[in-house]
């Protein structure tokens, strides 16, 4: 921090003429370390919101799925397959700053909501309208997140039939992807959430509402509407 503040007060000086060629030299190469020092703190910040990952998720799914190999066997190895392309969607992504296709963040949609599944008996239905082109791309872990908060906050876990109903709709018009993301559950207190936002408290339980609202920003200057 202090060596990126000493580069930000030397390329902030006037360089008034005349002046030498090492002078001028100085100035470039001290812009240029600013640079580097921005971008790779935004990429730290990428990769600590995207390290915020429920560990008590993963050890449910296993927990679900060991039986399986018992009883089901295929459906087992099908759950293992949604299992691998969860975890590599969550904790091994691309570059968190390159756009991805859309059809893979809605891999990564249908594996989650296939895990799941089995730990709440198809209690979750899950419905995609896709409208766009083939080139159409997102950033990784924009849209899945989004599916993970309607479970959490949606899905009446203490009501053994309950079910749940979530819409996802994707629709491009004039190179502009509009994504819309609904349930019928029972929702959660969104003026503790704006509260959260303002306090940016690590505790609470939307955390990945934030995370997800601090990349909407730095990639679009916008937030969640």
């Amino acid at each position: 921090v202090q060596l990126e503040s000493w580069y930000i007060q030397v390329v902030n000086d006037v360089l008034c003429e005349p002046f030498s060629y090492a002078e001028l030299t100085q100035r470039v190469f001290s812009l240029s370390m600013l640079q580097r020092s921005t971008l790779a703190l935004q990429q730290a910040r990428l990769e600590f919101l995207q390290s915020q990952m429920n560990p008590h998720f993963i050890f449910n799914v296993i927990s679900a799925i060991m039986p399986l190999c018992m009883t089901n066997a295929a459906k087992a190895y099908d759950l293992l397959g949604s299992f691998s392309e969860y975890l590599r969607g969550n904790l091994f992504p691309k570059q968190t700053n390159t756009p991805i296709p859309v059809y893979e963040e809605l891999d990564l949609v249908r594996a989650y909501v296939a895990l799941e599944n089995v730990r709440y008996q198809d209690r979750i239905h899950c419905h995609i309208v896709e409208d766009y082109s083939e080139e159409a791309v997102i950033y990784p872990l924009m849209l899945e997140p989004l599916v993970e908060n309607c479970v959490k906050h949606g899905l009446r876990k203490d009501v053994p039939d309950a079910e749940l109903h979530i819409n996802v709709m994707l629709h491009e018009q004039d190179g502009q992807l509009d994504i819309c993301v609904q349930d019928d559950g029972r929702g959660f207190d969104t003026t503790a959430f704006a509260q959260h936002e303002q306090e940016m408290n690590p505790a609470h339980h939307s955390v990945g509402l934030s995370n997800l609202n601090a990349r909407l920003r730095l990639y679009y200057g916008t937030a969640l509407a």
